[in-house]
């Protein structure tokens, strides 16, 4: 028995392997990809998986990831841990590199400027850099009293 569902599993993912190599790497059509894979257009779609962006998500630093062709299309990528959605490449790009920016701003000595390439570099190497213990504390604690009032709020209402 364990036998024929560890077979299932493995046509499932030669299935989903094949369906997303065609999804993502070619430029057909889905009703063409679909009748060649002998599916239907929505058993298609279940089987593609997400395409990878290569970019961390700025809330929980997972792996964002483009849902469909024009999702990529549109940079428009989305997080499958937190599901953050709508968040375009070019403004992570940008905060990141805002943040590294900043970042190595304050380790310099005051009036000296970080040059192009120095920063060029640390934009690379910190592109997503996680916050603090201090900031996480913060963060929780306002997550925590947030709930708690939203929560007292519902319960001295009824």
């Amino acid at each position: 028995m364990t036998d024929l569902a560890d077979k299932d599993r493995e046509l499932l993912r030669d299935m989903s392997d094949r369906a997303s190599t065609l999804y993502w790497n070619s430029d057909r059509s889905v009703n063409s990809i679909a009748s060649d894979l002998g599916l239907s257009k929505g058993r298609l779609y279940k089987l593609i998986r997400p395409l990878g962006s290569g970019h961390q998500c700025p809330t929980c630093q997972s792996e964002l990831v483009f849902q469909n062709r024009t999702s990529h299309e549109h940079d428009d990528s989305m997080c499958p841990i937190c599901d953050l959605e709508g968040v375009a490449m070019d403004s992570v790009r940008s905060a990141a590199r805002r943040f590294s920016e900043m970042a190595a701003s304050e380790a310099l000595p005051s009036g000296r400027e970080t040059p192009a390439s120095d920063s060029a570099d640390a934009s690379e190497m910190t592109r997503f850099a996680p916050f603090s213990p201090e900031a996480r504390g913060v963060v929780a604690g306002l997550l925590v009293g947030t709930v708690a009032g939203v929560l007292l709020g519902r319960y001295l209402r009824h």
